[in-house]
């Protein structure tokens, strides 16, 4: 069989597949324990926020892994809404994000007291920035934008994004899952407050996701 569906998810590459089995054999201790084999494990945790902070080049303090990207967006999403005032809870995102990241939305309206807005895209299916600047008002809390549309492949102008909300009180979320590992590398503190990858998308196992949120954001965790 040829398989070519690899916007969907990947295949673990030989050396993922390697550290896994080792760290599932060898490195299965409580991190907390006070014993060398937790004391072992909590050290590879590190080693890997360290290599995500590197691949990143964003600090190490605000790597998390979750159970998935999808948990990962709530954890970004909820996160974000619940540090700010019930008055500056309006959220901007797409129409082409992940149904996570819609299913979030939607809770955080009945739960949080938030209001989701769809922002507008153009003829080619792409978000305008002149149509965010135009939506944002003093309401808005948070920005959600996916990297990559995982429907139609296009680049969304997320730099762009992160330059206009810069040095607001606007929390600006950046779904990667589909453009990291496959597109040029960006510097996630220069631009976003949030953003979230997915193992399984770029030959990692599958259940593995993680957040990136920036240690300066402002932020309530769960």
């Amino acid at each position: 069989m040829l398989y070519f569906d690899y916007a969907a998810t990947t295949p673990m590459s030989p050396a993922a597949l390697q550290a896994y089995q080792k760290t599932a054999v060898s490195f299965y201790g409580n991190t907390q324990g006070l014993y060398d084999l937790g004391t072992n494990t909590a050290n590879v945790v590190q080693s890997c926020r360290a290599l995500f902070s590197e691949w990143l080049q964003a600090d190490k303090e605000g790597i998390f892994f979750t159970g998935s990207a999808s948990e990962a967006n709530s954890l970004a999403i909820f996160g974000a809404l619940e540090a700010r005032p019930p008055e500056q809870r309006h959220v901007l995102y797409s129409p082409l994000e992940h149904p996570s990241v819609m299913m979030a939305v939607q809770k955080a309206e009945r739960w949080l007291g938030a209001k989701g807005i769809e922002l507008p895209l153009n003829k080619e299916g792409m978000v305008e920035v002149h149509e965010v600047e135009r939506a944002i008002n003093h309401d808005t809390g948070l920005i959600v934008m996916s990297h990559i549309a995982s429907e139609t492949g296009f680049t969304q102008p997320v730099q762009a994004v992160g330059q206009l909300v810069n040095h607001t009180p606007i929390h600006f979320h950046v779904d990667a899952s589909q453009s990291f590992g496959k597109y040029s590398v960006f510097q996630p503190a220069l631009y976003f407050d949030s953003c979230t990858l997915s193992a399984h998308k770029f030959y990692g196992p599958k259940g593995v996701g993680i957040a990136y949120i920036s240690p300066t954001a402002t932020f309530h965790p769960f």
